[in-house]
């Protein structure tokens, strides 16, 4: 099994140059956790945290705003209400309803190491998390990667 150590690195790829560029870093160093572009921004959602003398699993949630001046500000936002997950996928919603965006939160592991197969509508401004309708797969979504499709549906790619 591969080891990954936390991290608070942000790198953003500069397409017209195919350069990668270093960003802020991070507020907490983190691994196994879920982001996405959201609001021309990237969220960054749950994973292992370091904490005094071990890794733990947490519920914190940070976003990256990019302006268009260059500037680039890390900002903590309020914790999930469903509670500590990691190694979860996250999509952007189509939504004007929130300060800050919405998102879904897809599986996962939860801090007491059973995984997940719930889909949660997360409000990134208060950090509540709204239950889903159930997956109509009985396979967990644990590590999958995820992608929206031109019509709305959403593919989940599972890791195993």
């Amino acid at each position: 099994m591969v080891v990954v150590e936390p991290s608070r690195e942000v790198w953003r790829l500069d397409l017209g140059r195919l350069r990668w560029e270093r960003s802020p870093n991070l507020t907490r160093r983190r691994a196994q956790h879920a982001c996405c572009a959201v609001r021309g921004g990237v969220v960054v959602l749950g994973g292992l945290v370091e904490g005094h003398d071990a890794r733990k699993v947490t519920a914190s949630v940070e976003i990256l705003r990019y302006s268009t001046k260059g500037t680039t500000v890390c900002k903590t936002l309020p914790l999930l209400s469903r509670g500590l997950i990691r190694h979860s996928t996250v999509l952007a919603t189509d939504e004007n309803d929130s300060d800050q965006g919405q998102v879904l939160l897809l599986g996962g592991w939860n801090a007491d190491g059973t995984s997940s197969a719930a889909v949660h509508k997360v409000d990134l401004a208060t950090g509540a998390c709204t239950p889903q309708p159930s997956l109509l797969s009985p396979h967990h979504l644990d590590g999958c990667s995820a992608a929206r499709l031109a019509d709305g549906r959403i593919v989940c790619v599972s890791s195993a």
